[in-house]
Formats: structure tokens, C-alpha cells, sequence
């Protein structure tokens, strides 16, 4: 993501549909950023990801070895359930192309026609479940390997540990519904922010390889950046897939930290930045945090 989970968890529904504390430190250092918070004998990592390619190289020494002196693992996303993936929710609402202005419809056919697509693959979706696809858009573009996800791999090397494995969302099916429950009014404006904000970085090609190649080498200038422009263009999106959730890793951090003496947390970079990130509550809360 930043970045919403369903990007990962509905990889194979959205191409189906489009075939039909140093917490602001910019210094570089080996690897992706990675942070350790510590409570008396007790330490939690906390790895920022990112959607990566084939050439990508993230899993550092550092990683390794948080990775490796860790007994449990926390990721963002659930694993997927053996057999076919889920089918979304049941959405409601209007269609895409009856609520983005002309232009926006016009910015979206072109990214289509640049991916091989039909300019009109996206006329009759709605708008909310254009997201995913949108995003595909990006990724696609600069040829992002959803089975290289760190999350992913960090389990299945988990598995191969015996270590046990834990997420975020209880179920797939809880982390692509999870703002079903909002207010219409605020449903319809966060799905409008999630188009814009995914239609922008699809158009962008340049400043995601950049992010990219940033994260890689564990440089959060560009990173803080980007994450404070999107703080204040996508308001809605910061308060309830940013600020809400961050806040909410502060008692499961306390969680992890009663049960065990080392934990390992793989989440998207996006909670790791700005004012509001996982790092910034857990502060608050008395924990000791810091960039490894």
C-alpha cells in the first residue's frame, strides 16, 4: 500500500474480472525498514513491505535474523483457503462511470489500453470494487510478483520453522469486508478516495519504482513524502485503514508481548510512516521502539 489488503488478497478475482524511535529516519541502510519494539525481555519486529518484482532483493540480514529469532509471525493479509478464492462481498452502490467525474473515466480507459485491456473493461464495475483492479493496474505495470509478497514468503519459511502463524484479519472474507459496516455517506467517500488514490499511483509509474527502489535500500525520505501527500489528499483513507488500525496494534502488541519473547510482524510499509504509524502509538503506550 500503503496500501488496502485486499491488493494481495484479491490477486486472482481482479484478473479474472479484467480478462473478462527513530521513526522518520531517511538514512540508508541495508535493507527494508525494520523496526524492533522492545517491553522488558519482550521483542516484536515490525517489517514495512511492499508489493515486489522478481529482481527485488528485501530479505536482508537483518530481516533474517529478526525473522529467524522470532517464535511467531504476524501478517497483514490471511493465508488464502485451499481451492478457489472467495467470492467478494455483495456490493451495492452505483457504478463506477456514474460517480468519477469524465475525466477520471478518460484517465482510467487509457490505463487500460496501456496494460493491453479493453478501454471499456471497467465501464459497468462498481465503485466499490474498483479498487483491486485499479491497482492491478500499477502492479502490472511494473511487473509486481504477488507470490514474492514478503508476507508470503516470511509464512511459508514460518511453516517450514514450525513457527506459529497469525494475522491481522481472521478470514480473507474479513479483511475485503471489513468497511461494509460504514455509514453510506462515508462508505461512498472512502471508495471514492481508494479509486483516486489507486488511479493516481497507476498513472505514476516513475514514483513507484522510485518507492520501491527507496524501500529496498531502507530510505524513508521518498517514502514520508509520498505517505504525507496521501495523508492529505485521502483524508478518509488515513483515518480508517491507517490511524484506526495502527491504534489498534498497540493492545496486540501488548498481546504478543505477555506470550511470548520475540515476534515477527510483516505489514505494509504505509503503517510504518507519519505521525499516526504503529511505531508512533506504541510510544504512547510506554513501549520502546526503534529503527534497526
Amino acid at each position: 500500500m500503503p496500501m488496502l489488503t485486499r491488493r494481495s488478497a484479491l490477486t486472482s478475482i481482479v484478473s479474472g474480472l479484467l480478462i473478462n524511535t527513530d521513526v522518520r529516519s531517511a538514512e540508508r541502510v541495508a535493507g527494508p525498514p525494520l523496526w524492533v519494539a522492545e517491553h522488558g525481555p519482550a521483542r516484536v519486529y515490525f517489517l514495512g513491505q511492499m508489493p515486489v518484482r522478481a529482481d527485488s532483493v528485501w530479505l536482508s540480514s537483518a530481516v533474517q535474523q529478526a525473522f529467524d529469532g522470532s517464535t511467531e509471525l504476524w501478517t497483514e493479509n490471511p493465508e488464502p483457503a485451499p481451492g478457489p478464492p472467495p467470492a467478494p462481498p455483495v456490493s451495492a452502490g452505483p457504478k463506477l462511470s456514474e460517480v468519477v467525474t469524465p475525466q477520471e473515466m478518460s484517465r482510467l480507459r487509457a490505463l487500460l489500453v496501456r496494460e493491453g485491456l479493453a478501454a471499456n473493461a471497467l465501464d459497468s464495475t462498481l465503485l466499490a470494487d474498483s479498487y483491486p483492479a485499479v491497482s492491478w493496474l500499477q502492479d502490472h505495470a511494473m511487473g509486481v510478483d504477488y507470490t514474492l509478497i514478503p508476507e508470503r514468503v516470511l509464512r511459508t519459511k514460518a511453516k517450514a520453522a514450525k513457527k506459529s502463524v497469525h494475522s491481522e484479519w481472521a478470514s480473507i472474507q474479513d479483511a475485503m469486508g471489513f468497511e461494509s459496516g460504514l455509514p453510506k455517506d462515508v462508505r461512498r467517500q472512502f471508495d471514492l478516495e481508494l479509486f483516486r488514490r489507486g488511479l493516481d499511483e497507476a498513472e505514476n509509474l516513475s514514483e513507484g519504482n522510485r518507492r520501491l527502489a527507496e524501500w529496498q535500500v531502507g530510505s524513508l525520505a521518498a517514502l514520508d513524502a509520498m505517505d504525507q501527500r496521501n495523508r492529505r489528499l485521502y483524508p478518509i483513507l488515513d483515518k480508517l485503514i491507517g490511524a484506526d488500525r495502527n491504534m489498534a496494534w498497540t493492545a496486540r502488541t501488548a498481546s504478543i508481548m505477555a506470550r511470548t519473547k520475540s515476534a515477527f510482524v510483516c505489514v505494509g510499509i504505509g503503517h510504518l510512516l507519519g505521525p499516526a504509524s504503529i511505531q508512533r502509538y506504541l510510544l504512547k503506550s510506554g513501549v520502546t521502539v526503534r529503527r534497526v
